[in-house]
């Protein structure tokens, strides 16, 4: 009671067993065409990241990156293309992603791996590429507050040396959106001794 199969069996689940990989795998993952730049295969995250469905994917973009990155996007794919042509000059297999990606509201970021697959025998070139990546926008939306804020810390400090070294009372407050920020007051040594106060005192 042996079952056989055949090697079109064998190629039909693994066809599907690629592509429910693909599809559970939560990251973004596209199998482009080097020469025309078309997505011969790529996940629903792919779609999710452009926000939208796949089917709005297949009938806006046509697959195709050169539709994905149109007008002020374009910078962005030559940037790509010049790294991948830079990639196979240095006959290099992978590299890694760290760019901004057109979506249906804008730009997000992106962060992940490009490598090559099925390199032609005579010239050595590969026929596609596949990438892997993950939209990192919150990560770097963090991580440009943390620098805002140490760039605040900087200037309050600069401020805080430059009151410091008037020879009279001063203060300065900090306004942002029409308020004046309470933790953002400085007064210098002098204005202090005026109203005799110490800067503890002052909060």
């Amino acid at each position: 009671d042996h079952v056989r199969h055949t090697s079109s069996d064998f190629s039909l689940r693994n066809k599907s067993e690629y592509e429910a990989l693909m599809d559970l795998s939560g990251v973004a993952i596209a199998k482009i065409d080097l020469e025309t730049f078309q997505a011969v295969e790529y996940n629903d995250a792919v779609c999710k990241i452009l926000g939208v469905t796949r089917e709005q994917c297949e009938a806006l973009f046509h697959h195709n990156l050169n539709e994905i990155f149109t007008t002020q996007y374009r910078g962005i794919l030559d940037q790509l293309k010049a790294k991948i042509e830079d990639t196979l000059t240095k006959k290099e297999a992978s590299f890694t992603i760290d760019m901004q990606m057109p979506t249906i509201n804008g730009t997000t970021w992106v962060n992940g791996s490009v490598s090559f697959q099925q390199y032609d025998s005579k010239t050595g070139r590969p026929k596609y590429l596949v990438t892997v990546y993950r939209d990192i926008s919150e990560v770097v939306e963090a991580r440009e507050k943390q620098e805002q804020a140490k760039r605040n810390q900087e200037e309050m400090a600069g401020m805080k040396r430059l009151i410091e070294a008037v020879p009279a009372g001063i203060g300065t407050i900090h306004i942002h959106d029409h308020k004046s920020e309470p933790h953002y007051i400085q007064l210098n040594q002098h204005f202090l001794n005026h109203v005799a106060v110490k800067a503890n005192d002052m909060g």
